[in-house]
């Protein structure tokens, strides 16, 4: 047998636990995000970006590795994975307030307005709605302070749909199921 195909076998086989490690990993990116942000150095910027980006190749990579595992197993950190994307957003929407990238009050403002919709509503489709601002502002913040990180964003984002255009579309269906139809 090759050791690229044992290799590939011991993913498949491992798959579950391997996407549990990468969104473990997440919230690690995320608490050290929030060291960023308690220093509320500026001078973090490029390295809190490289953060987020490495925090959504987590992401990418767990989805796929946890659709990868077809024994239905289920676990804790799967279950609560998108707690991962949320930490993960809003750490960097610490730092970019705390660093003074962002005025603070209207943004933390908006933290409160994001939490009272996820909690009065529990959709996970309203959650995804009212963060996606959230979520734009680490490319945002890199193109206008960083900009070569904002081209090497600009690239992941793309070679990420690239590879994922199918999931990507039924992300977007199910996103818009849920807002027409929220308590399904």
């Amino acid at each position: 047998m090759s050791g690229a195909g044992s290799l590939r076998e011991a993913l498949r086989e491992n798959a579950r636990a391997a996407a549990d490690a990468l969104t473990l990993l997440r919230f690690l990116i995320a608490l050290a995000i929030i060291v960023c942000a308690l220093s509320a150095s500026a001078g973090l910027l490029p390295a809190v970006i490289l953060l987020v980006l490495a925090g959504w190749t987590t992401d990418a990579l767990d989805g796929n590795l946890a659709r990868a595992d077809h024994s239905g197993r289920k676990s804790w950190v799967g279950d609560h994975e998108f707690l991962a994307d949320v930490a993960l957003m809003y750490s960097s929407l610490l730092y970019f307030m705390s660093a003074g990238y962002l005025p603070f009050l209207p943004y933390f403002l908006y933290i409160i307005y994001a939490a009272a919709v996820a909690a009065l509503w529990m959709n996970m489709s309203y959650v995804m709605a009212v963060s996606a601002p959230v979520a734009a502002s680490a490319p945002i913040m890199a193109f206008v302070h960083a900009r070569p990180l904002g081209w090497a964003f600009l690239l992941w984002l793309a070679a990420h749909l690239l590879c994922n255009w199918k999931r990507f579309r039924q992300e977007v269906s199910d996103f818009i199921r849920g807002v027409e139809n929220p308590r399904a």
